[in-house]
C-alpha cells in the first residue's frame, strides 16, 4: 500500500532535530553522504539532556532519520511527529525506532524514543475519537524465515512491531520448520467499513505442504498456493478479523 511516511525534507526536519539533538545535529554521514540525523545514539541524547554529556559528539551522522509523518498521535487535538530511523539499531529491533515529538506552546518537545517501533512505511488511521494510529508494514528474515508482516503503531502505548501484528506471512523451505510454507501479502486496501469505521482488506497467498524429518536435503515440492482476500475492521483502537474472513486468516496465524 501507498505510505504517507515522507522522506525527511532539510527545511523540515533541521528544525525538529535541533529540538532534540541542539548542537549535535549532523548532515553528512561517515562516508561523506547527504543525510540529516545527529551525531551520537537518540536513547544517549534523550538521556543528556538532563546531565552533562559523557563524551563529544561525532562529526557525522550516527542516528539518521529516514521518515517523518506528522498528525494527532497523543490526543485528537495534538499536534505530534513521528520519525522513522535508518539503520540506528540492531536486527533484534528490525534496524529501527520511531522518536515522537509533541507541539505544546508552539514549540516542540520530545516525547519518547523507542527502538523497534517502526515507522517506515505507515498510513494514519483515525479512531472514533479523532486521535490517529498508524497502519504499517515491515519485511524482516532470517533462520530460515523470511517475513512480511503489517501491524499497528499506538504512540500511547508503543510496542515492538511484531507484538502488534494484524497478518504476518511467513515463508520457510525447511524439513526441521515441518516443511515447505509459501506466503505472500500481495495488496492491502482501506476501505469504509459498512456502518462506519475502517476496513482493512489484506489480499494474500498461502500454500504449505508439511515434511517428515528425514527428507531434509532432498529436493522439496512446491505447495499449491492458493488467493485470499482476508478482511479486518477496526474495533475500538485495534483491528480485528472479521467472522467471514476468520478461516482464511487462520492460515497465517491470526487467533
Amino acid at each position: 500500500f501507498s505510505s504517507e511516511v515522507a522522506a525527511p525534507e532539510r527545511n523540515v526536519i533541521i528544525p525538529l532535530l535541533k529540538v532534540v539533538c541542539r548542537e549535535g545535529v549532523r548532515t553528512v554521514t561517515s562516508k561523506g553522504q547527504q543525510a540529516f540525523g545527529c551525531g551520537d545514539g537518540m536513547e544517549e541524547i534523550l538521556a543528556s539532556r538532563d546531565r552533562p554529556r559523557r563524551y563529544p559528539w561525532t562529526p557525522y551522522v550516527s542516528w539518521e532519520a529516514d521518515g517523518i509523518l506528522f498528525g494527532h498521535f497523543l490526543s485528537p487535538t495534538s499536534e505530534d511527529v513521528a520519525i522513522n530511523c535508518f539503520a540506528c539499531e540492531g536486527h533484534p529491533n528490525l534496524w529501527g525506532g520511531t522518536l515522537l515529538l509533541t507541539r505544546k506552546s508552539d514549540r516542540w518537545k520530545p516525547v519518547w524514543y523507542k527502538p523497534g517501533v517502526i515507522t517506515r512505511h505507515c498510513r494514519r488511521v483515525s479512531l472514533s475519537t479523532g486521535r490517529q494510529i498508524l497502519f504499517c508494514e515491515e519485511t524482516d528474515g532470517g533462520m530460515g524465515h523470511s517475513i512480511h508482516g503489517l501491524y499497528t503503531v499506538d504512540f500511547t502505548k508503543p510496542k515492538f512491531a511484531w507484538h502488534s501484528v494484524v497478518l504476518m506471512a511467513d515463508t520457510y523451505s525447511d524439513a526441521m520448520l515441518g516443511g515447505v510454507q509459501k506466503q505472500s501479502i500481495d495488496r492491502v486496501t482501506f476501505e469504509d467499513a459498512d456502518g462506519g469505521g475502517a476496513l482493512v482488506r489484506v489480499h494474500a497467498r498461502h500454500g504449505r505442504i508439511k515434511l517428515r524429518p528425514e527428507q531434509d536435503g532432498e529436493r522439496l515440492p512446491a505447495p499449491k498456493v492458493s488467493s485470499y482476500a482476508i478482511d479486518f475492521r477496526l474495533d475500538g483502537e485495534t483491528f480485528k478479523v472479521t467472522p467471514e474472513t476468520a478461516a482464511a486468516a487462520r492460515l497465517f496465524g491470526v487467533r
